[in-house]
């Protein structure tokens, strides 16, 4: 069989559990108008993996959700780091957010590590995200504990840098060690910002459904400018996933 590594769309059929699901929630009498934020039993179920159900925001797909966190936190001349490679979807994102992209270039002969004093001398003072994918697009590395502990080490000197982890892939891993979480960090200064999704890992492609977590006001935030600019992800789509 071929296998395309073009994208990050597998060939597996939508889970059974999920369709009967929607299916289920189609079949009601009258679909609920669910809040801007999303089905507070879903940001709940969510939330129980690290934070509270007032710090998860449902949206429709990962990129809403990494578009709504950079339209939040960014201010007119604020730069986002993110090392390189990394997914394309990114620099077009930060642009029509209003921020300006600078990459950190990270060497394959050193399997894309990023140490601690590498990224301390990269920040700079118009630095206002440090934005990666873990495991990383298109690289697979997987960084480690160990590894985003030291990075935290660093972002924790700047209270002011939003530190934007992608983890659309997590549970795509082949190694005995589950992916880290930045959700799995003390956050004292508040700057955690978490983007997943379900089109990978649950193989729910098409149907449109992600979520961010976020501090409470950043959280917030984005949920009053999905309600300005759009609406609640539809009711059975999120029901596919918490009925």
């Amino acid at each position: 069989m071929d296998i395309s590594l073009a994208s990050g769309y597998g060939n597996f059929a939508v889970p059974a559990v999920a369709a009967e699901a929607a299916a289920r929630s189609l079949r009601t009498p009258t679909l609920e108008v669910l809040p801007a934020a999303g089905s507070e039993a879903l940001r709940t179920a969510l939330a129980g993996l690290a934070r509270g159900a007032e710090n998860v925001v449902i949206t429709p797909g990962a990129k809403a959700a990494l578009f709504a966190l950079l339209q939040t936190v960014l201010r007119p001349g604020d730069e986002v780091l993110m090392p390189t490679p990394n997914w394309f979807g990114f620099a077009e994102l930060v642009e029509r957010a209003g921020g300006i992209l600078r990459a950190l270039p990270l060497d394959p002969a050193d399997d894309y590590t990023l140490n601690p004093a590498q990224l301390r001398a990269a920040v700079g003072p118009r630095t206002r995200v440090l934005l990666f994918s873990n495991p990383g697009n298109p690289t697979g590395r997987l960084y480690g504990r160990a590894e985003l502990a030291g990075w935290l080490t660093v972002t924790h000197d700047f209270p002011d840098l939003f530190v934007l982890s992608d983890e659309i892939y997590n549970l795509i891993n082949f190694t005995p060690e589950p992916t880290p979480s930045l959700l799995d960090f003390p956050d004292p200064h508040n700057q955690h910002l978490v983007v997943n999704g379900f089109s990978k890992s649950l193989a729910l492609i098409g149907w449109g459904i992600g979520y961010l977590v976020a501090p409470t006001a950043v959280a917030r935030a984005c949920a009053n400018w999905q309600h300005a600019t759009g609406c609640a992800v539809p009711t059975p789509t999120q029901a596919r996933l918490w009925p």
